[in-house]
């Protein structure tokens, strides 16, 4: 996910799958960036991987080479929690 890699619009729309790597209900690009950091959809697990990492030190918002180093668990947590079906 923090690569770029995964199911979202503009990884499958860079592969040719789907034609548009535009989110249907807001526009703009459903980047890895955008879901992590800002997606509204997301904003209840955002909260909890935000809580999480504050109680462990840590800032928000924070680096995604932060979410792999310090926070993985966090932030694994985070990624399972998406439900890319509801992200169409």
């Amino acid at each position: 996910m923090v690569s770029g890699h995964g199911k979202t619009k503009s990884y499958l729309h860079r592969f040719g799958i789907i034609d548009s790597q535009t989110f249907p209900y807001k526009g703009g690009d459903q980047t890895t960036e955008r879901l992590i950091h800002h997606c509204s959809i997301l904003e209840t697990q955002r909260d909890v991987m935000k809580q999480t990492i504050q109680k462990s030190g840590g800032k928000w918002p924070t680096s995604n080479k932060e979410l792999i180093a310090k926070h993985l668990r966090a932030f694994t947590t985070f990624i399972n929690s998406m439900d890319f079906d509801k992200l169409t």
